[in-house]
């Protein structure tokens, strides 16, 4: 997921940028157990630097999603005075929002199971 801001901003510290980071899928279930991180490539951007675009993994999904709008994940950053704009405003509240496609969750269990044609 791509989260895209309306203006250059900057962080100060990666490690509270990152524990700050929350994302919570809903739907149908009760439950979508799942983990998220940043991209890999946000580790070349350092404290400081300016930029517009941030990438969102959402992974280790451990339900199976029906996409077309059943799920949406949603977000957001715990402590909004992380990012600021080049102003040194702070986020504002709200968080991101998207719909996730269809996702088939097998279970380790059966995934390292043999199977028989």
């Amino acid at each position: 997921m791509t989260l895209e801001f309306s203006e250059e901003v900057t962080f100060s510290n990666i490690s509270l940028l990152s524990s700050s980071l929350s994302t919570k899928i809903r739907g149908p279930e009760i439950n979508y157990p799942h983990s998220s991180k940043f991209s890999d490539s946000f580790s070349e951007i350092q404290p400081g630097e300016k930029f517009r675009q941030l990438q969102v993994k959402i992974y280790d999904i451990q339900k199976t999603l029906r996409g077309e709008g059943y799920e949406e994940v949603t977000v957001t950053f715990t402590d909004s005075t992380v990012i600021k704009d080049i102003s040194g405003n702070e986020l504002a509240r709200g968080g991101a929002v998207a719909n996730l496609n269809f996702f088939e969750y097998v279970p380790e269990s059966k995934s390292s199971s043999p199977h028989f044609v």
